[in-house]
């Protein structure tokens, strides 16, 4: 671990003396980069959900090949990240950055796997979502019709609605949720399907497996839209018909080994109250 490039995004201004005091430790013990380059041993978000996806997005191709990692210091809910910066004074913070560098100094850390999405349109348009692709209705009050087929069955013959997500294990807990999908542990493999406020009641989400194709066609009606990670847009017609797969190459995330990591279920708990919020120390 050399070189790092760190990111904040557009609510880069939140929290500015505990980042500050980060920085400076970093910059004490590494090389910090003004861009990303092939020779970036790791690229850091400093802000929330949002923009450690922004950091995916203008990493482009150096996402497969630098690992990521994000550091919450937002007001959001943060599911994407297993640190967040303390903010309860600069001693604390500044304990807290000594620590952080320790652990990457000494490696004390995994490199996990996460796929994201990707979807052709035609022969030379193509998309990418580390969270979701998501097809939906325009500025008008009217519904999207879609043909969904998986590896060449037809799965939903006339999908109409809001419009359907497909969704990467690590964004179960993003769009796909508030419209009705289930959690799923990132480290699993699979695909979402999750159609947004269906017609038909019949028409509920589906987890296929992580070698699954998906072809929808777009079959009448005003133009729609494709949204990668609520941040780049692409209207389709009817007629199109796009395909939906798991990326090819990986991102690596960073997993710390360190005081202070967040587990999964616990954010879970305090974040959404899942399971009734955080359990009581008395019961266990």
């Amino acid at each position: 671990m050399e070189r790092i490039w760190i990111f904040e995004g557009k609510v880069g201004k939140t929290f500015p003396q505990e980042k500050k005091l980060l920085v400076e430790e970093l910059k004490s013990a590494f090389k910090i980069e003004d861009k990303p380059s092939s020779k970036t041993s790791l690229a850091i978000s400093l802000a929330g959900d949002g923009s450690l996806l922004s950091m995916l997005r203008n990493l482009g191709e150096l996402r497969h090949q630098v690992p990521i990692l994000g550091i919450h210091t937002s007001a959001g809910l943060g599911f994407l990240h297993r640190l967040a910066l303390p903010q309860t004074g600069p001693k604390d913070t500044k304990q807290w950055a000594k620590r952080f560098v320790k652990m990457l100094k000494n490696q004390e850390y995994s490199i996990q796997k996460r796929w994201g999405i990707e979807a052709t349109i035609g022969r030379n348009n193509s998309c990418w979502g580390m969270n979701d692709l998501v097809i939906s209705k325009g500025s008008l009050s009217r519904m999207v019709s879609l043909k969904v087929s998986v590896n060449g069955s037809v799965l939903f013959a006339k999908l109409r609605g809001d419009g359907l997500i497909v969704a990467t294990p690590v964004g179960s807990t993003a769009y796909s949720l508030a419209a009705g999908g289930p959690i799923v542990v990132p480290g699993l493999d699979g695909l979402l399907l999750t159609p947004i406020l269906p017609h038909e009641i019949a028409q509920r989400p589906v987890i296929l497996t992580s070698d699954s194709e998906i072809e929808i066609k777009v079959l009448e009606g005003p133009p729609s839209y494709l949204t990668e990670d609520g941040q780049r847009t692409t209207e389709l017609r009817a007629g199109q018909t796009l395909c939906i797969r798991r990326a090819e190459d990986a991102v690596h995330w960073l997993a710390p080994d360190m005081e202070g990591v967040r587990d999964y279920f616990e954010i879970l708990r305090s974040k959404l109250g899942l399971g009734g919020g955080l359990l009581n120390s008395k019961e266990g």
